[in-house]
């Protein structure tokens, strides 16, 4: 009955049934390990997707409780399994007198970095803290495979006693999605960087304080980023404020002949919001390089907007900012949350 009953459902409805399952619910991708064999390999192979490794100063001096100390010791044994994990999550923690781990680590987080072959997306979310050289020198090689498409950076401060946030970039090949949260990028050792700006890159996110913000897109736009911009295709930028979104517009200038998909994340608590994106608008439309924007090129724009005043309201200011939009941006979304 058992047999009969496996070979009922065809494999790609077990396949469909679990990738339904999210990869949180661990505990559930082990039960349908256990079902039958057809359940198994998508099972395993999906338990082992995504690794979120979060410690605490209480188990980290112990590693038989330090997840990622038991994590590299369980990968180091079994390669088969440490070929499933495509997407890596590390997490700072704070330790009794030290401080931040991560800017401390000089073996742990490299080592597992380096037992991960098939890595595709890592994300590192730090307590606006640094990475150590030894991190960073990891980076620098897991970014420049070409397996490797995703890199988000939470609160992670790059100083100037380290290596540069877009050195990790200059010998990356395949193009990246890469976001940027938080945290602080010096780039005054920029210039020393040897750079050839071919380094293709797929989408960028920014979400930075105004000041850290400027500072970033003015290294975007130096002659010695690594970025080959005119890849770009999608740019998502977080303005707290629409007042401070001018920040991007040089940026959005140069990316007039390549770009298509714009999306903007702001809140207005104001009573009148459309005089910050009209105010806006106006400001892009006027840039230098504004005349030259390609009449074929159809830019994509969507505006997720956080706001206290009542959707209709804010509708009709989003109306008279659709007017003041240069007319290529044929397509122009508004959410509302």
């Amino acid at each position: 009955m058992y047999k009969r009953w496996e070979t009922l459902l065809p494999q790609e409805l077990v396949d469909a049934i679990i990738d339904e399952i999210p990869l949180e619910e661990t505990l559930t991708l082990q039960v349908c390990t256990l079902v039958a064999q057809s359940f198994y390999s998508r099972a395993h192979k999906r338990l082992f997707f995504m690794a979120v490794l979060r410690s605490s100063r209480y188990t980290h001096h112990r590693a038989k409780f330090d997840p990622y100390a038991r994590f590299l010791q369980y990968m180091a044994r079994t390669p088969n399994d440490a070929s499933l994990v495509t997407e890596l999550r590390l997490h700072d923690f704070y330790l009794p007198i030290s401080g931040s781990w991560l800017t401390q680590d000089e073996v742990l987080v490299p080592d597992i970095l380096n037992v991960l072959p098939n890595l595709e997306s890592l994300v590192i979310n730090c307590l606006d803290t640094s990475l150590s050289r030894a991190i960073m020198t990891s980076l620098r090689k897991l970014i420049a495979t070409p397996h490797l498409l995703n890199i988000s950076f939470s609160k992670v401060l790059f100083r100037q006693d380290s290596p540069s946030f877009l050195s990790l970039f200059k010998d990356s090949v395949a193009p990246k999605n890469i976001q940027v949260h938080g945290g602080l990028a010096y780039y005054r050792d920029i210039d020393d960087m040897p750079s050839t700006g071919v380094n293709p890159i797929n989408s960028l996110a920014i979400k930075m304080y105004p000041s850290a913000a400027a500072d970033f897109v003015d290294c975007l736009l130096s002659s010695r980023c690594p970025f080959d911009l005119l890849t770009l295709k999608r740019l998502e930028i977080y303005s707290m404020w629409m007042k401070h979104a001018g920040i991007f517009n040089r940026l959005l200038c140069h990316l007039k002949n390549s770009l298509e998909e714009l999306v903007v994340h702001t809140s207005s608590t104001c009573q009148l919001p459309c005089y910050e994106l009209s105010a806006w608008a106006d400001d892009l439309v006027q840039q230098p390089e504004q005349s030259s924007w390609a009449e074929s090129q159809r830019l994509n724009v969507t505006l997720l907007v956080k706001t206290r005043i009542h959707h209709s309201r804010f509708l009709l200011c989003w109306l008279k900012f659709w007017v003041h939009l240069p007319t290529i941006w044929s397509t122009s979304t508004c959410i509302c949350a």
